[in-house]
């Protein structure tokens, strides 16, 4: 039970900061540079989020720090693509 807690913290954190991001994006509609700083961060924070949690779990490894990394530079440039940063 205590283990469903604590992953249902860290999956409630990760939705924040996409929420976050994904309001903060549309917030800033005005701004390109504000929205691209929106992008960064979110981004950061996802792969930020995701060497924390399999570091919590004791299942961090080189291969998971990659795929977070990889994961985050292809939404980051997918996002920069269509919205012409």
């Amino acid at each position: 039970l205590m283990n469903y807690r604590i992953h249902l913290i860290h999956y409630v954190l990760l939705l924040v900061i996409i929420a976050l991001g994904l309001f903060g994006f549309w917030y800033f509609s005005f701004s390109r540079i504000l929205r691209f700083m929106i992008v960064s961060l979110s981004v950061f924070g996802y792969v930020g989020w995701g060497v924390w949690h399999h570091y919590i779990e004791k299942r961090l490894s080189w291969s998971i720090v990659l795929e977070y990394l990889l994961l985050g530079l292809v939404v980051f440039s997918a996002i920069s693509l269509a919205f012409r940063f």
